[in-house]
């Protein structure tokens, strides 16, 4: 479509990756539709900007989007927060207060980490879902809304289902539709330009950003990113704030990020030699012990000389008995 990458209020989603590109499509349908839409992703891969993104490009655009993130909610607080309370409800309940479905009406309301809901609350959301209809706390007043629900979760919803810690009708009402955000380690062709992204921003409009030298761009590509796009967000942050100009080094990199680029290094490092050893060795049957010979006896006389000549420690460093060394 001609308006790829997708807007969200926050700005446009990145990633040009097969991956993503399934994503964009699934949201352009979905944010036409009406219907409750869950979002499914690890921590930190971008689901209340999808959430947004939804919103922005739906009917729905020029009504509030009312983010709230139910697993931060304190339990005995969660229907308040959600439908509001009238004066006098529970201790402390001075004034009639609005919810957060109220605040949304004629928008959005994005429930994340929706698989933190109470038991008792997931009833109360299910009868709201139905009829878009709520009662604040302490009152039997209806209040007709208009308000579309987007939900979101890291768990796994079917297994909650399953193990009964979440309700199996409120599921299936949530999931009409659903979109699942690959982790950026299944999408490692979107990390740099995401990486040159938040450098950007870093940069805002007085000054040239900061940017990645190739060594830091591979370094980035080569890590795993168990946190996703939040924690490259911060790893991109930290090293521009660390390096000493405006070019980032490896060096300047979170010490996690560099560890995972020296152990990668180091691969390619044996590969290569592998790669020598099998070049110079003559094509026979000898060519394993050939190549194994040189590097294993490389090995065995280096440890001894780290360990000041101690066989007993120059063992213990190689994994092998005293003996075996000797030997």
């Amino acid at each position: 479509a001609a308006d790829w990458p997708l807007r969200g209020s926050e700005g446009p989603i990145i990633g040009s990756s097969a991956r993503m590109q399934e994503v964009y499509k699934r949201i352009a349908k979905i944010a036409q539709l009406d219907s409750a839409v869950l979002i499914l992703g690890q921590t930190g891969t971008g689901k209340e900007l999808i959430a947004r993104a939804i919103h922005q490009h739906g009917a729905r655009r020029e009504g509030p989007f009312i983010p709230v993130n139910c697993g931060a909610l304190p339990e005995n607080l969660v229907e308040s927060e959600l439908f509001g309370h009238v004066r006098g409800a529970f201790t402390g309940a001075e004034s009639d207060r609005a919810g957060r479905f109220e605040a949304a009406n004629g928008g959005t309301l994005f429930l994340d980490e929706v698989g933190e809901l109470p038991p008792a609350v997931q009833v109360k959301l299910l009868r709201v879902l139905d009829s878009q209809i709520i009662e604040r706390v302490g009152s039997v007043e209806p209040i007709a809304l208009d308000v579309r629900i987007l939900a979101a979760t890291n768990r796994n919803l079917t297994e909650d289902v399953r193990t009964k810690h979440f309700r199996a009708d409120l599921y299936y009402r949530l999931a009409v539709m659903q979109v699942e955000l690959p982790p950026l380690a299944d999408r490692p062709e979107d990390i740099v330009p995401l990486a040159g992204h938040f450098l950007s921003a870093l940069g805002g409009t007085e000054k040239t950003p900061p940017v990645l030298d190739p060594s830091a761009a591979r370094a980035l590509q080569e890590h795993t990113w168990p946190g996703n796009v939040r924690e490259l967000k911060n790893a991109v942050e930290y090293a521009a704030a660390v390096a000493p100009g405006q070019r980032i080094s490896p060096e300047d990199l979170p010490a996690s990020v560099r560890q995972a680029s020296l152990q990668t290094g180091d691969k390619h490092a044996i590969e290569q030699i592998a790669k020598d050893l099998i070049d110079a060795l003559p094509n026979d049957s000898e060519l394993y012990r050939g190549a194994i010979e040189p590097v294993e006896r490389a090995v065995i006389c280096e440890a001894p000389k780290r360990c000041g000549g101690n066989q007993s420690e120059a063992a213990s460093l190689l994994g092998l008995h005293r003996n075996t060394l000797r030997k």
